[in-house]
């Protein structure tokens, strides 16, 4: 009884350790994202040659909408290593932010030749290739290939995927298809709170009901 009694005791014990422990984590976390600039600027200021403090302020930049400032970083990032297929990727997803389809594409195909099975690299590119206003960007049935690989390989049915696949479709007249696959799109928006993506595929929708592709904008 008493060995019991003092099991339960290291238990409570370790449970505080584990509790405190994953405070501190949500602290660092928190104070992490706030510096994140501060930090990785500082880190390529007192470093030589870092692709992974470029890559990472890259990524910082880009998600507050600070493009210009994201692809000179990732620039910077590919010219330390040209061979990474992320940093290909996040390169040709800030250019295709400015409207710059050609180069998105060609760097966007890099990461593919780098890496083949590159999803996120894969399905940026499929969805250049469905939906880019120019004429001479498009490839509809390439865009359906890889975006039908990304869905096959996911795992499990994911809305941005679908969407994809949906203006793959559309783009090569698939028209029914199309629809099919952006409900099931919204569907899976609506279930997870992202009101805005649904009412996306719902005007993607109505374009297809009109035997119409949809065309992106930067």
């Amino acid at each position: 009884m008493s060995c019991w009694r003092y099991r339960t005791q290291i238990a409570s014990a370790a449970a505080v350790v584990v509790i405190l422990a994953f405070a501190f984590a949500a602290r660092v976390q928190g104070s992490y994202w706030r510096e994140s600039e501060t930090l990785w600027t500082h880190t390529i200021t007192v470093t030589k040659d870092n692709y992974f403090a470029h890559a990472s302020l890259a990524d910082f930049l880009m998600r507050r909408g600070r493009v210009n400032e994201a692809i000179e970083h990732s620039e910077e990032a590919l010219r330390i290593r040209p061979g990474d297929p992320d940093a290909q990727n996040n390169l040709g997803l800030a250019l295709l932010q400015t409207g710059d389809a050609k180069r998105a594409v060609a760097h966007l195909q890099k990461a593919l030749e780098i890496d083949p099975g590159h999803m996120n690299a894969e399905v940026n590119l499929a969805w250049v290739l469905a939906a880019s206003p120019d004429e001479l960007t498009r490839d509809g049935a390439k865009a359906v290939q890889l975006a039908e690989d990304v869905a096959r390989r996911a795992g499990h049915p994911n809305a941005i995927v679908l969407r994809t696949l949906a203006a793959a479709y559309a783009e090569t007249g698939r028209f029914t298809d199309a629809i099919d696959v952006a409900q099931q799109a919204a569907q899976i928006a609506r279930a997870i709170g992202n009101d805005g993506l649904a009412a996306d595929l719902e005007r993607n929708i109505a374009a297809y009901r009109l035997n119409q592709p949809i065309r992106s904008a930067p």
